[in-house]
């Protein structure tokens, strides 16, 4: 009798965990920041310092894609990716700086809200990525002057 009581506890338990794994996904939460875009001039020396200082663990997604230069990064004790490290694109005007980007779950009434709202687009309507991990992506420079960048990871066409 007590290894049947034991046994549904464990599913639960596990039931449980799953559940809470996948709220705490940051992509899956409309508004939740989900990502940080750094750009740089010299983005192995940005990265080796994130490795030095904080012990961040990397991933260089050239072998994912030849065709970039984009290494993520993610903390100790932590499940995903939380940033990526590219050098500055020549199209972006700009000194380095970092983006931070929220989840939305509909790319197109986001950037639509945004325009209403006197936002001004940077770069927008950007996809990456390939398969089940494409990022389709834009970066604004909303009122106050500040610029953030919004992302949409699921439903992607």
């Amino acid at each position: 009798m007590f290894y049947k009581i034991w046994f549904w506890i464990s599913v639960v338990a596990l039931l449980g965990c799953g559940w809470a794994f996948m709220r705490l996904d940051p992509t899956r939460n409309a508004g939740a920041q989900s990502w940080v875009g750094m750009y740089s001039t010299a983005p192995n020396d940005t990265v080796a310092f994130m490795q030095k200082v904080f012990g961040m663990r990397t991933t260089d997604m050239y072998a994912a894609d030849p065709n970039t230069d984009y290494i993520m990064l993610t903390a100790r004790r932590q499940f995903w990716p939380f940033a990526g490290v590219t050098k500055l694109p020549p199209e972006f005007v700009c000194i380095e700086h970092t983006v931070a980007y929220l989840t939305t779950t509909d790319y197109d009434t986001t950037h639509r809200k945004m325009m209403a709202a006197g936002a001004r687009e940077i770069t927008t309507n950007r996809i990456v990525g390939s398969g089940s991990q494409k990022m389709r992506f834009g970066i604004y420079m909303i009122p106050g002057g500040v610029e953030i960048g919004v992302a949409q990871y699921r439903g992607i066409r």
